[in-house]
């Protein structure tokens, strides 16, 4: 029943914003959501440089352990707070191609700095690559020149960046990568409880998810 509400909650939230975007008062959406990701940037920054949090040893592959540190900004888990980030910094540098006030753009590119650190620091590679994709969708809807540029970015900084953040970035699309390798695993046993429960489902939240998926699981 709990997660019923706040599955409820999120729709209803969901439809407001529609509602909003709808009679063109987006924008009040759009600016608290980008604060509230600017300060959770910020926050990353702040663990970052008093250390980082200490990282369960299922959070770091084998190959980085006691070379990566990863943030977790206002989460519990970095791969969330990536997942925020690579959201809000494609909307701040839209926000900032769209606005004219002076303010406003200084503002969105104080935003989009901190939300890029955050992006970075959450060492999270899924978000990383969602925000490349997202860039090139926004450059060809925007201007396609866009596009050069940010790949000439994109290169300057892969050749500018720390070893350990190029390797990392680059395990992406390795089977060898033990994370990688356990997410094909766990895709496979979900798959399996899809057909067995496509029509009625399992039920809401994460405890039901763990007392199914041992049923299914493959390691």
């Amino acid at each position: 029943v709990f997660n019923m509400v706040l599955w409820f909650f999120y729709f209803a939230m969901f439809l407001m914003a529609g509602d909003a975007s709808h009679r063109g008062r987006s924008v009040h959406l759009i600016w608290p959501f980008l604060t509230g990701a600017a300060f959770a940037g910020l926050l990353g920054l702040y663990q970052r440089l008093t250390g980082g949090v200490i990282m369960p040893s299922h959070w770091i592959d084998q190959a980085f352990e006691g070379d990566l540190v990863r943030v977790t900004g206002p989460f519990t888990n970095p791969i969330f707070f990536g997942e925020m980030m690579a959201l809000a910094l494609p909307l701040s540098l839209t926000m900032f191609l769209l606005r004219t006030d002076w303010r406003d753009r200084l503002a969105l590119m104080g935003f989009a700095g901190l939300q890029a650190l955050g992006l970075l620091l959450s060492s999270t590679r899924g978000a990383w690559l969602g925000f490349a994709v997202s860039f090139c969708v926004l450059a060809v809807l925007y201007n396609w020149k866009m596009l050069p540029l940010g790949i000439a970015c994109g290169a300057l900084g892969f050749a500018a960046a720390p070893p350990v953040l190029v390797k990392r970035l680059m395990s992406a699309f390795s089977l060898a990568d033990s994370s990688n390798a356990y997410r094909i695993s766990i895709w496979r046993g979900s798959l399996a409880i899809v057909r067995d429960h496509l029509f009625r489902g399992i039920g809401l939240g994460a405890e039901v998810f763990r007392k199914v998926y041992p049923e299914y699981q493959i390691i």
